[in-house]
């Protein structure tokens, strides 16, 4: 009867094992069925194969939704509490729950960890926030903080220009482009405007300038690069990409001596005859009223 009974529990122990479903990792890493193709498996609200981990603390904010520099040490201090530290990489996102929830706007509590601190987003041209300029997003994959970070439907990277300065500089085009403008009433119109354009060739694993950070192979590809038609707009990107690719062309260089004197009794000349023009100008008006108020005309 023992035998017996001993024999059943160990029947249903098996089948309750059966019955129990495995660990996602276990399905991850579990090889894929005979009869079918592979299937990830693996999912989890913390964290997406080939995305940025969102990693969550609680930490209350006196100062409401902008945290203060108290506050990001505190979230600090409870991922050193927690013994993830030495596991973070560039990029981690961090999320202070206690701000805002899923339905919060914007990235409200989130922050980036920058391989030794936790730095806020930049928020110089979205009201949403943005990757601050020194993370480096071509080191990132493309969609790496999708779904993780809040972006509009134009996200903003900021890019280090200066690897593929001559290849802009080779490429660059001034060309007149067609615009949308808004009228003060309202409406929309079509303009054209004048814009520096150019192009340039993303290649896999290329440095970036400042850091041991590689371009990920997702961003192979070329980029166009759009500036203002204007001297400003020209000057900006050129700082960008390194004047050294800018240099003039040679020309004639200015004579010396009697060369540059000429011209300048030129410009002289040119301004004694503009003041006589407008004495003269003057005169006329002057005599031109005489005449009409005494009804006689000027001396000769």
């Amino acid at each position: 009867m023992e035998a017996i009974m001993a024999q059943s529990g160990a029947a249903e122990a098996s089948a309750n094992a059966r019955s129990r479903p495995t660990s996602p990792l276990v399905r991850a890493q579990s090889p894929a069925p005979a009869t079918g193709t592979w299937q990830k498996t693996f999912h989890s609200p913390l964290y997406r194969i080939g995305h940025a981990p969102l990693l969550r603390v609680f930490i209350p904010s006196p100062d409401g939704a902008w945290l203060s520099d108290a506050s990001v040490l505190a979230c600090e201090k409870e991922l050193k509490r927690a013994g993830i530290v030495p596991l973070l990489k560039i990029g981690d996102v961090v999320w202070d729950t206690a701000v805002s929830d899923e339905a919060g706007f914007g990235n409200v509590g989130r922050l980036v960890w920058d391989g030794n601190y936790l730095i806020d987003l930049d928020y110089t041209f979205s009201t949403t926030g943005d990757i601050p300029p020194y993370l480096h997003s071509l080191s990132f994959p493309p969609a790496y903080f999708h779904k993780v970070l809040r972006s509009s439907g134009n996200p903003i990277m900021q890019i280090d220009l200066r690897p593929w300065g001559r290849e802009i500089a080779s490429n660059l085009q001034l060309v007149q482009d067609r615009a949308q403008a808004e009228t003060p009433q309202g409406g929309r119109h079509t303009v054209m405007r004048w814009t520096h354009r150019t192009r340039f060739q993303v290649i896999r694993n290329t440095p970036i300038p400042d850091s041991n950070l590689l371009v990920d192979a997702g961003w192979e590809g070329s980029i166009v690069v759009e500036a203002e038609g204007t001297n400003e707009g020209l000057a900006d990107l050129q700082l960008r990409c390194g004047m050294e690719w800018f240099k003039p062309q040679p020309g004639v260089q200015p004579k010396q001596g009697d060369g540059g004197r000429v011209f300048r009794l030129i410009r002289e000349r040119r301004c004694v005859m503009f003041i006589l023009f407008s004495l003269a100008c003057l005169l006329n008006t002057v005599f031109s009223a005489a005449q009409a108020k005494f009804g006689c005309a000027p001396c000769a």
